[in-house]
């Protein structure tokens, strides 16, 4: 039984998935399996692994497009290692960052661990996310990007393993549950995943993360009840993207509801009067070409 369980959901990565993989066999920690969910791809992804497959350890499974989160959960499922890691596949990761895990874990009888996290920005600009402090605020530890944490296979899945409904936002409401279990959590200072930001990435589906939003919101009602000042972030976060698509009405609308949440925000006021105006809304937030 190996001891990790490498999980990476592909869509049409045939181009760019080799790299993650690679970074994965040359894991300086060798007790692992790593799992291909192929979800639905319509590229030569399957014909660009068959070399990998055969390296025992590595497996392919295929399925009909149902998301990254249904991808995801498939792997979950047929992993047979104590601790997973789901892990991007336009990722990568430091040589040392399965042996890390594994010593964190070891040493500190961890049911879940994070580690520090570089981002590579599209333009070339890099940015570190430090495990200790990644909001910059000196509140919470780890992230919730995927790579940058190892869970006990047993606590992912009595937790409900991730909402197949969500399309954005999915490692966050996953983490939601994860904390509310009284947990030895461990950390890792070093920078062991690399996150390659894209401009076309989900977040770019404006319509998917309004719904997403609106539906963490409403499971977790108690929580957010109780965190106001996150609550107001997510409706200003999905009103935004209601102007992206031109819904002008439905940022108005989500805008007021934040209102509710903090009606001293001066920046959220003005974002309000702005939404009654169409032309005051495309001059304010230009259509995106995405």
């Amino acid at each position: 039984m190996p001891y990790f369980t490498i999980i990476i959901p592909s869509f049409n990565r045939s181009h760019i998935i080799v790299k993650t993989i690679q970074a994965v066999l040359d894991q300086s920690f060798q007790d692992w399996e790593l799992l291909i969910v192929d979800d639905g791809s319509t590229d030569n992804t399957k014909e660009i692994l068959t070399p990998i497959l055969a390296d025992k350890r590595v497996k392919y499974i295929y399925q009909n497009n149902a998301g990254v989160c249904a991808a995801r959960n498939t792997g979950a499922r047929v992993a047979v290692g104590n601790y997973l890691i789901f892990l991007d596949s336009d990722d990568t990761v430091e040589d040392n960052w399965l042996f890390d895990f594994y010593q964190e874990i070891e040493n500190k009888t961890a049911d879940i661990v994070y580690c520090s996290v570089k981002i590579q920005n599209y333009d070339n600009t890099i940015e570190y996310i430090d495990v200790d402090n990644p909001y910059g605020n000196c509140k919470g530890q780890g992230t919730d990007l995927a790579g940058s944490w190892a869970i006990k296979k047993q606590i992912f899945c009595e937790v409900g393993m991730y909402d197949e409904v969500i399309k954005f936002g999915e490692n966050n409401e996953l983490r939601l549950r994860i904390n509310s279990r009284n947990l030895n959590i461990g950390l890792i200072k070093k920078y062991n995943l690399i996150y390659f930001a894209s401009k076309n990435g989900g977040s770019k589906n404006y319509q998917n993360k309004i719904n997403s939003i609106l539906y963490i919101l409403d499971k977790h009602k108690d929580y957010y009840n109780k965190n106001r000042h996150i609550k107001k972030l997510f409706l200003q976060t999905a009103a935004v993207s209601a102007i992206r698509i031109r819904n002008i009405k439905n940022a108005h609308d989500l805008f007021t509801i934040a209102l509710k949440e903090n009606k001293t925000d001066i920046k959220l006021w003005l974002q309000c009067f702005f939404t009654t105006s169409s032309f005051l809304s495309n001059f304010i937030w230009p259509k995106s070409n995405h």
